[in-house]
């Protein structure tokens, strides 16, 4: 990242680097380069690849004449690569600049630990029968319909059983999330064996039965649902250490040591992780086009990739005759997700008609469920049937490209209370449309209002005081990000900042707030939320924490005197606590908007 390549055509030195703090958990990337001494150069191009792929100079990522640049949307598990070419009023590009490698934290230093894929070619010799009858076998043999190499198990069913690298323990003490894919129609139990912080061994085991946990003296059985047990492969994630807590709640976790199953049927890819990565279903490669079908509607319905200007990427466009054609996003062999794990759906959508999405669940073996998100208001939300149709709002039709992120669950129990998802396995969508980055996550992400823009203040507006008032981004090399700032006649002026559009939040399911802030004179800032008895005004201004008190709906808080410093300073505060310290009995229902007064700088404004 910091060889230096000179650019022979237009520019005789270019610097690209990633600006502090990107090496981080961001789904976004600030680049910038040291401007270019030619007098012709008209602006720059920003090309992106990943590994094992070339740069498309028919496409850049970006284009403007800003030295400093933000890239949106990156993968929080992918490898990126960046170079810059500055152009001339004809067009003519330079040649690349040095290039820079965008290597998410979370990749370089927590990679799965794989204790069996069968790929190698003894790979049965890892394995042993340490239970139930002779003549069990375990043999490693080529899945036609998985495309690899697995591990078949085959004996007295459930009464013989199979044990993984069982003369040692594997001591790992960093990663307690267990994956691993199984294809079974008989009955079948795994067996993680671990360590607890009060010395003693306990096996964690999961059936393919409808309960939730139970304990017989070190073993914790948690159950996968009887639906499993369909000859289909599935993946399985558990996270060790929380089920342990989860049943014994004076343990912590502290080593995962062994794997072992019993019942006759295939394995493959069991590991250990770190973390849990997103399922990716859809990112705009060739590659995913047999994962979509049109499932209703009339014939002639098409979907095909095609290049999206405004994104600057490949996206799937789906075709047809309106809402009366319907489109299914399966796995590579158009077969359900059986996501068991996570629950929060992300996607990138642009409608070009009405439109109605639909996320398929499972309830219980029988009860399937469809999560559905319309272009109605959020308070418009109502249940047909086992179809739960959740608010969007009327402006996802006309504002161009919508980036959702949604936990079904909670937009389940919404209307609904005590309904509870044991997997996901189907996205459909019916409209004309575009679609991209369709991918299932294991958490809910911060919700980011305002933070490290491309020099954009989309969503801000002056929304009251003298005129003249104005609200700019400035690129800010010292928090290494694109900042808001506001100038005005001070506290006089009031800014207020919505979502992309300028409307309402409309946040529900996340209380805390973050925002970093820079002032030297007096200033409030605010969060506008709707509760249980009406609309409250959750403030923060520069006087002492002891002073705080409340004037009708309007609720202070103090963040110190010494804040007033010219200097950034963060506040991370859970709004439902400060709502209830003046009012107990008072709920939260969203959060709709971010407002504040005088002249000052905000960034990662954001929910989480």
């Amino acid at each position: 990242m910091k060889i230096v390549k000179a650019l022979t055509v237009l520019v005789s030195l270019i610097f690209l680097t990633l600006l502090p703090g990107q090496e981080a958990y961001s789904l976004d990337v600030t680049l910038s380069w040291q401007a270019s001494q030619d007098s012709d150069v008209a602006g720059y191009r920003v090309f992106r690849r990943t590994a094992n792929s070339s740069y498309d100079y028919n496409h850049p990522s970006w284009e403007g004449a800003n030295t400093c640049c933000t890239i949106y949307d990156l993968d929080d598990y992918t490898i990126c690569y960046f170079v810059v070419r500055a152009f001339d009023q004809a067009g003519n590009d330079s040649s690349n600049s040095n290039e820079v490698c965008y290597r998410p934290l979370i990749l370089s230093n927590y990679l799965p630990k794989v204790y069996e894929n069968a790929e190698s070619i003894d790979a049965a010799r890892n394995w042993s029968v340490y239970a139930g009858s002779d003549g069990a076998t375990i043999e490693r043999i080529y899945d036609e319909e998985r495309g690899s190499w697995v591990m078949k198990f085959e004996g007295d069913g459930w009464n013989n059983g199979y044990c993984l690298n069982c003369e040692y323990d594997w001591h790992n003490r960093d990663q307690f999330i267990a994956q691993f894919d199984l294809k079974y129609i008989e009955r079948f139990t795994v067996y993680l064996k671990v360590k607890a912080d009060d010395g003693n061994k306990y096996w964690l085991a999961y059936k393919p039965e409808n309960f939730d946990y139970f304990i017989n003296g070190n073993y914790i059985y948690y159950g996968l649902g009887s639906s499993v047990l369909d000859s289909e492969w599935r993946t399985f994630t558990r996270n060790l250490a929380v089920d342990l807590t989860n049943a014994l709640p004076d343990l912590n976790l502290v080593e995962v040591n062994g794997w072992r199953i019993r019942g006759s049927g295939r394995a493959d890819n069991i590991r250990l992780l770190s973390f849990i990565p997103n399922t990716i279903y859809e990112d705009g490669t060739d590659i995913m086009a047999n994962n979509w079908s049109v499932y209703a509607g009339p014939d002639g319905a098409t979907i095909s990739y095609i290049w999206d200007e405004q994104l600057k990427r490949m996206v799937v466009e789906l075709e047809g005759d309106g809402w009366n054609n319907g489109y299914c996003l399966a796995d590579p062999n158009g077969n359900p997700w059986h996501n068991t794990y996570q629950k929060v759906a992300y996607f990138q959508f642009l409608p070009l008609t009405n439109y109605t999405i639909y996320l398929e669940v499972v309830l219980t073996p029988q009860d399937r469920a469809y999560v559905c998100y319309k272009s109605i208001e959020p308070e418009e939300s109502y249940i047909s049937g086992d179809y739960y149709y959740i608010g969007l709002g009327s402006h996802t039709l006309t504002s161009g490209w919508q980036k959702i992120t949604r936990d079904l669950q909670a937009d389940l129990q919404s209307l609904q209370p005590g309904l509870k998802i044991q997997e996901v396995n189907y996205f459909r969508y019916r409209g004309d449309g575009r679609m991209i980055d369709v991918k299932m996550k294991s958490h809910l992400d911060a919700a980011v209002y305002y933070g490290q823009e491309n020099g954009s203040t989309q969503g801000w507006s002056v929304l009251s005081g003298p005129d003249g008032a104005t609200i700019n981004a400035v690129c800010n090399p010292e928090r290494g990000s694109w900042v808001v700032e506001s100038s005005g006649a001070g506290w006089d002026n009031c800014y207020q900042l919505g979502d992309a559009n300028g409307n309402a939040w409309h946040n529900r399911s996340q209380k805390t707030a973050e925002c970093s802030y820079r002032f030297t004179d007096n200033f409030t800032f605010y969060y506008v939320a709707e509760t249980l008895f009406g609309t409250r005004y959750i403030c923060f201004k520069p006087f002492e924490p002891e002073e705080s008190f409340a004037n009708g709906t309007s609720l202070y808080f103090g963040l110190g005197i010494d804040v007033l410093d010219g200097q950034w300073h963060t506040l991370i505060t859970n709004l439902e606590d400060q709502l209830k310290y003046f009012e107990p009995n008072n709920e939260i229902v969203e959060t709709n908007f971010f407002r504040f007064r005088g002249d000052g700088g905000f960034d990662d404004i954001k929910l989480m």
